[in-house]
């Protein structure tokens, strides 16, 4: 027999700010200084190794 607690709480969004779409002229210093967030911020939640993005690319904002 299994009893029914409610609803599980939902996982918090793994992109506070958003999913960002890189456009030309873009930096990570750029995008990170627009959402009051690090560069080594947005680097570790995108799993970056090194600071270049690429137009088109989408990036978690945490």
């Amino acid at each position: 027999m299994s009893v029914w607690t409610g609803p599980t709480p939902s996982e918090p969004a793994p992109c506070p700010h958003g999913v960002y779409i890189v456009k030309a002229g873009d930096t990570l210093y750029s995008i990170a200084r627009r959402y009051g967030v690090t560069v080594s911020d947005v680097m570790a939640a995108n799993h970056l190794t090194s600071a270049t993005i690429y137009v088109g690319a989408k990036l978690c904002i945490p």
